[in-house]
């Protein structure tokens, strides 16, 4: 067997990325000038904290790293998975690592028990909010599972929560995060088709019919199996009167009603001095769902991180939170965009059968990662523009002002078999 070629990429930009897609192809890379121009040059404390996860749950990875931290060298081992305990760096959020570690999950030996602690919720990462019930409902289509696996195989229990927060010592929130050992072919059994149709399974997918294509379809027919069915959300405070998830939820449904949305509850999650970190604070998720599962998912909280306060009165949060969301209905897809990214790698790892999913406009990481997604594993994606000619609303790109536009991403997948699984 030939020794593998090297992945080389300069700078810090989709660290996580580029380490995950090495991790799943099984090939060594080299990171050149990570973070080389900063005042505190080299790789950065949460950087770290991600690598070490890998390192918990594989064997016989190699990871080195200069004397001045500005080149990493990785090459990885075999996923064995199991059971461990991490303390997340609080510079990111524990949804930054419960991304990465998502992705890899199908494809290890032993089933996952990861409990993680760290920053449960800020605006600048995804939450554990964000990952439980936006990205796993996502993850099941893919893996083609029931509902019902969310709860009894694939979860996330939040055991206790915590916001940002400089204080010396602080008390860290803490996850469960569970995944048990899918197939051989986790994601490959057969194309994945996030597209309405009306021969669709129990989870939204279906096969792609070759000979019926849906090239013409308009928007207007793409949509009409996206309507809201449900919308669902969390209130909390940490170490603040429960007074406020009244009035979150108070604003929230308030804007909700008024546009026609009745099937809409709010339940509250408060939390005392011992059950949470330092910093006190509230927040709010909402996420909606429509006819054929498919998720938005909207989230802000407000806290004081040291001088730099992140305070807003709870009906500004409300109200932020709930125009959030709608704005991602309005956009339309499959997924919010804030999926975007997983929906297209795990497309790519398909078995060699073509998959799509109507998507919003791309997001800038979105594009990004496509761009990896073809540099390590050699997929490449086609990307159509879905019109409405029955649509007469205008967005800003740029210095143009265009037709809001929904995209027909497709790809052959690359057919990866999960080979760590044991054989019993």
């Amino acid at each position: 067997m030939g020794k593998k070629e090297i992945l080389k990429y300069e700078g810090s930009s989709y660290f996580r990325q580029r380490i995950v897609l090495a991790t799943l192809t099984n090939q060594p890379i080299k990171i050149k000038n990570i973070n080389a121009k900063d005042l505190n040059p080299g790789i950065k404390d949460y950087h770290i904290s991600f690598i070490r996860i890998l390192d918990e749950i594989s064997n016989g990875c190699i990871i080195e790293f200069n004397e001045t931290g500005t080149e990493l060298f990785y090459k990885p081992g075999l996923l064995t998975g199991g059971a461990f305990e991490h303390s997340c760096n609080e510079q990111k959020s524990i949804g930054y690592y419960l991304e990465g570690l998502i992705c890899l999950a199908p494809y290890v030996k032993n089933p996952i028990k990861a409990r993680l602690t760290g920053v449960t919720n800020d605006n600048s990462d995804p939450s554990v909010d964000s990952i439980k019930y936006s990205t796993l409902p996502l993850f099941v289509k893919f893996l083609h599972l029931e509902e019902s696996a969310l709860s009894s195989e694939l979860d996330i229990k939040i055991v206790k929560r915590c916001l940002p927060t400089n204080q010396a010592g602080n008390k860290m929130g803490e996850i469960i995060f569970t995944c048990p050992v899918y197939n051989v072919n986790p994601v490959t059994n057969k194309a994945i088709d996030l597209w309405p149709s009306t021969s669709s399974d129990a989870n939204g997918c279906s096969e792609i019919d070759d000979e019926e294509g849906n090239d013409n379809l308009e928007i207007s027919d793409a949509l009409k199996d996206y309507q809201i069915t449900k919308v669902r959300g969390v209130a909390y405070t940490l170490k603040v009167s429960p007074n406020i998830t009244t009035r979150l939820i108070t604003e929230s449904q308030k804007i909700l009603k008024a546009i026609g949305c009745t099937n809409a509850y709010i339940r509250t999650d408060n939390y005392k001095k011992s059950q949470c970190g330092y910093s006190p604070g509230f927040g709010l998720c909402l996420y909606a769902q429509t006819q054929n599962g498919c998720t938005y998912f909207s989230e802000h909280c407000s806290y004081r991180d040291g001088e730099n306060s992140k305070l807003i009165t709870p009906e500004e949060l409300a109200l932020r939170v709930t125009y959030k969301l709608l704005d991602e209905i309005y956009m339309g897809g499959s997924t919010d965009s804030s999926n975007q990214w997983l929906a297209f790698l795990l497309m790519s790892l398909t078995n060699h059968k073509v998959s799509r999913i109507l998507t919003s406009r791309l997001t800038a990481f979105s594009r990004n990662t496509l761009k990896l997604i073809e540099d390590v594993i050699g997929v490449k994606f086609k990307i159509d523009r879905l019109g409405n000619k029955n649509h007469d609303e205008m967005e800003r790109e740029g210095d143009k002002e265009v037709k809001v536009l929904n995209y027909v991403v497709t790809c052959l997948g690359a057919g990866f078999d999960n080979i760590n699984k044991a054989l019993r």
